[in-house]
């Protein structure tokens, strides 16, 4: 099962009464959109459609401009295989039924994340503090200690879908972290009663839980240091989370009554130095890494407990929006690694890293591209404008190319086509491993040093048969439209040898394609 479809009916950013549809066809999905033009409200739409526990009244995310003409907000998602659910009012509605317990499955293993749940992990408001008895009776919270306590995150959204085993061992339940850990938040008033018929249950809530945690514990431990190491931080340490379980703290006071034990401590060292407060030791580009290891991590746990055909979900909005382009690289890797059978949305603002993104998925395939623009019409209501474009960037360059050709603007068809012709380049490099001359001015690196490192390479590893015949072809066109029609300087070039370059550069392209 994977997403074919989402639709937003007057939802945020997103204008009713016209639904604004995003194509997925099964595939991932990679967006950009400059600041206003509906990135957050797609983002909103599947956190909240995806959400594991409640999705919450849909009625808050109402576009506030429309009224009554914008018809109903709905969040709308049809699957691959025919399944529908849509999100109006207060519940997720699934048609046919008997796919709903697929879709909460989706739900429960779904990650939709941002920069803020990363610093969920790692930053001061999770500080461990114990709550301690005064010598007036009263209850007061101690100062934090030195470390970061992941108990409220993990029960709450990093493995609250985690499914525990039946308590008979056949197999694993319906039941998740998120359910025991409700059962036992309902029960704290009940502690002090003697009452056999109310103590036995809540022991069994409690032990149930602290069974379930360890055990989400021992599937997620051993990929921490995995996902960090891939994600190039392996001089950081990550040390096993352990929980030591919850005990009944009883008081005579019902407002009194608590489970002591509520720490999930998270401990780091980085170069073997122990880093009790990561977020005042570490930078931000080792914070993302451990924050993205953990949430990550939480999600490879629960494959195991589901079917192939399952709907697996990554969604990812900026989470990167801090880090340099030699931190955000390695998450690509990850993805493709780790994640190959997932399907993931990727969203930014930032058109270098979208451009990188958009590069590295032409060379494995199955992903759709989307850019958003923020617009106004006649009456005044920004009504987002979603732009598919071609999965295979170089394509989607010859593409605009021969829409500017055709409205006789040559040299913004000349910018296209030399842009289709450098990434073709950089994309062969890439493939075929092809060395590269080093330089501390990157921007030097024009399209005449990777044209000469492939015809080396070429005859350097017996592949210049192969890649003879598309050489002598870009090589026509190198000096003649590529790289002076795209100037400023006059050139005495026709429409007819642009058409001719743009038609050979497809091509190539095509005879060339990976993935």
């Amino acid at each position: 099962m994977k997403i074919k479809t989402l639709s937003l009916t007057d939802f945020r950013a997103f204008p009713g009464p016209a639904p604004a549809i995003f194509e997925l066809d099964g595939k991932n999905l990679l967006v950009y959109g400059e600041n206003g033009s509906g990135k957050s409200s797609l983002f909103h739409a599947l956190q909240g459609f995806f959400n594991p526990v409640s999705s919450g009244d849909i009625a808050k995310h109402k576009n506030v401009f429309t009224g009554p003409a914008g018809g109903v907000c709905e969040v709308r998602v049809e699957f691959d295989d025919g399944t529908t659910s849509s999100w109006t009012g207060t519940t997720v509605v699934t048609v046919p039924m008997q796919k709903a317990s697929d879709v909460q499955g989706a739900r429960l293993r779904a990650a939709v994340l941002d920069y803020r749940s990363i610093l969920d992990t790692n930053y001061a408001n999770t500080l461990i503090g114990e709550r301690m008895k005064t010598a007036e009776g009263t209850y007061r919270y101690t100062a934090p200690t030195a470390g970061v306590n992941l108990f409220s995150v993990a029960v709450n959204t990093l493995l609250a879908g985690f499914r525990v085993a039946n308590p008979s061992g056949s197999g694993v339940s319906q039941t998740t972290i998120g359910n025991l850990w409700t059962g036992v938040q309902s029960r704290v008033f009940l502690l002090p009663s003697s009452n056999k018929g109310i103590l036995v249950p809540l022991e069994n809530a409690r032990v149930a839980f602290n069974a379930g945690m360890n055990a989400a514990l021992q599937a997620i431990n051993p990929l921490l240091q995995r996902l960090l190491n891939d994600l190039g931080h392996a001089d950081l340490e990550l040390m096993p989370l352990t929980f030591g379980g919850l005990t009944p703290n009883c008081e005579r006071l019902r407002a009194k009554r608590y489970f002591e034990g509520q720490v999930l401590p998270l401990n780091v060292r980085f170069r073997t130095h122990p880093t009790a407060a990561p977020h005042s030791f570490l930078n931000e580009a080792r914070l993302s890494a451990l924050g993205l290891a953990i949430y990550l991590a939480s999600r490879l746990a629960m494959v195991p407990q589901t079917t192939p055909d399952t709907l697996k979900l990554l969604v990812l909005d900026d989470v990167l929006i801090g880090l340099d382009q030699a931190n955000r690289i390695p998450v690509l890797d990850v993805l493709e690694k780790h994640f190959r059978d997932w399907q993931i949305v990727l969203l930014t603002h930032d058109r270098l890293w979208f451009e990188t993104a958009r590069a590295r998925a032409k060379l494995n395939g199955g992903w759709n591209v989307i850019e958003l623009f923020a617009n106004a019409e006649a009456d005044a209501i920004y009504r987002p404008t979603i732009a598919q474009r071609e999965r295979d960037v170089i394509e989607d360059y010859l593409n605009r190319a021969t829409v500017h050709l055709g409205n006789s603007d040559w040299r913004a068809a000349a910018v296209y086509a030399r842009s289709a012709f450098e990434m073709w380049l950089k994309v062969q490099c890439a493939v075929q491993s092809v060395p590269i001359q080093f330089s501390l001015e990157p921007r030097k690196l024009d399209s005449n040093v990777y044209f000469s490192a492939i015809e080396k390479w070429a005859d350097n590893n017996h592949a210049k048969p192969a890649y003879d015949g598309v050489l002598k072809v870009l090589a026509l066109y190198r000096d003649t439209v590529f790289n002076p029609g795209s100037h400023s300087y006059p050139t005495a070039m026709s429409g007819g040898e642009q058409r001719a370059a743009i038609a050979a550069m497809r091509f190539v392209n095509g005879a060339t394609k990976h993935g």
